[in-house]
């Protein structure tokens, strides 16, 4: 898989990054947010399809971040639907199945991270909620259905 890995770079180059839905729950009473944490939950699901000559391979996560008081309980809930467009060059084409969910449970994820990270940190920054900050880089458990 490792050569794979160079590959991937070379195959594949990022044509849309859309927010599809986007859902935000605060409940200021539980605000005191104190020494709480947060809960993020990934689902991914990706597509590969072809428009003319051109290949492309649409990546779809479902993303919800709870924020937990020191109580546990919810001050804030965010739920998310981002969908990722990548054109394949030739050899993107030929992947296998078990190459396309490297792609998408590493890359795909990372690519998208940036803007998920903002668009978290500005929905509570104009909330009653405090202010969330995602961590830099993604560590959260998946839940894939392929």
């Amino acid at each position: 898989m490792t050569e794979k890995r160079k590959e991937f770079s070379h195959c594949t180059r990022i044509e849309a990054i859309d927010l599809l839905a986007s859902n935000f729950e605060c409940f200021p009473e539980n605000s005191e947010l104190g020494d709480g944490r947060l809960n993020i939950a990934i689902k991914s699901d990706h597509d590969h399809f072809s428009v003319e000559e051109e290949h492309k391979y649409q990546v779809f996560f479902d993303i919800d971040v709870e924020g937990l008081n020191e109580s546990e309980e919810t001050v804030f809930q965010v739920k998310v639907r981002y969908c990722l467009v990548y054109d394949l060059e030739e050899c993107g084409s030929n992947w296998k199945e078990e190459e396309r969910d490297f792609f998408r449970e590493r890359s795909s994820l990372m690519h998208l991270w940036p803007y998920l990270r903002e668009h978290i940190d500005r929905l509570t920054s104009d909330s009653p909620a405090p202010r969330a900050l995602l961590q830099l880089l993604p560590m959260p458990t998946n839940e894939n259905d392929s």
